[in-house]
């Protein structure tokens, strides 16, 4: 016998039907505590010795009466950190699926609530406002794999217009990092301070140099983003409520984008020589766009000077004033939730 403890073991499933502002995803009301009476995606535990993906599709089919076959359904990122389930140390792996996928599939099934499930219906992404367990979250990475322009995009899915994201995007991307806890008056004027020439899209994600920050469901804080921010400007959800930090030099050097650069806070940016593996960074990036938030004017060239040294292709950009960059973050995101 192993002296380590055991978690459980849940596989749940993740089936969207439909195209862009009309995707919609496969949601079911649970019956019974936890959560009861609130929306989740089917799943359930796996059985000795059985394998996930075909717990996947069984509890689908108890649940829903969809019938799929557990080879047409693709894992996401393994769920199991703590807290994620009342009921103790749980491992859930999600998987999805798009029904397009199968030819000589309908569109939007016919569904049957049993087991487990109270409803069962597909409900459009604009309608879903917070969900079960740590759904949002997973939620959020399924919808980041139809962008074809983003790491962990699905190939099968280049035929999908993703949800939330226009049809044709610039070659040139600017994008703007952050946990964005709460998203506040400082974050919009960065926004607005950006180049518009440059594709502008907002990446949530988790913040190395701050506290770890738990949400309810980060479906619900992704639309609250979203919702503060111009038509013009795209939010990435593929990163929001990820389990493990995820560094910039990780993903920016992988996207379809012609040219990346970045948009940061003077105080990010005099950080920037502490971030993971920053000297690969530069070389991936064509510019930097500093918006003031307080940095003294010697300090930004100082770290100007420095980095321009490693690498002289960058251009660095420091923008205008701003009314807000005397304020710290702690005192606008306290603005932000007086409001």
């Amino acid at each position: 016998m192993s002296n380590y403890p055991k978690p459980s073991l849940t596989a749940d499933a993740l089936i969207f039907a439909g195209h862009g502002e009309a995707m919609k995803v496969l949601l079911i009301q649970r019956k019974n505590e936890p959560f009861a009476g609130d929306w989740a995606f089917p799943g359930g535990f796996s059985e000795p010795g059985e394998p996930l993906a075909q717990t996947c599709v069984r509890e689908l089919e108890e649940e829903t009466g969809l019938r799929l076959h557990a080879s047409v359904v693709r894992p996401l990122a393994l769920r199991a950190k703590s807290g994620r389930d009342p009921r103790g140390w749980t491992v859930s792996q999600p998987y999805m699926y798009h029904t397009s996928l199968q030819p000589d599939f309908p569109d939007e099934p016919t569904l049957v609530a049993g087991d487990d499930a109270q409803n069962a219906e597909w409900v459009l992404l604009n309608r879903i406002e917070q969900l079960a367990f740590d759904h949002g979250a997973i939620l959020c990475e399924a919808l980041g794999r139809f962008w074809p322009e983003m790491p962990g995009h699905d190939a099968r899915l280049s035929g999908v217009e993703p949800w939330g994201r226009p049809q044709e995007l610039k070659s040139k991307a600017l994008f703007y990092g952050g946990s964005f806890n709460p998203w506040h008056e400082g974050h919009s004027v960065c926004l607005n301070q950006a180049p518009g020439q440059l594709e502008r899209i907002v990446v949530p994600d988790s913040n190395p140099f701050k506290p770890e920050f738990h949400k309810s469901c980060f479906w619900n804080h992704f639309r609250t983003i979203k919702s503060h921010i111009p038509e013009q400007v795209h939010v990435f959800p593929g990163f929001c409520g990820m389990e493990i930090s995820n560094p910039t030099v990780a993903w920016v050097g992988h996207t379809g984008f012609d040219d990346v650069s970045l948009l940061m806070g003077d105080d990010c940016f005099l950080q920037l020589e502490s971030w993971y593996q920053y000297r690969t960074l530069l070389n991936e990036l064509e510019g930097l766009f500093i918006v003031p938030r307080g940095a003294k004017g010697a300090s930004f060239e100082a770290a100007r000077a420095r980095l321009l040294k490693q690498a002289p292709h960058l251009a660095i950009q420091r923008l205008d004033a701003h009314e807000y960059q005397h304020m710290s973050s702690t005192d606008l995101r306290q603005k932000a939730k007086s409001e």
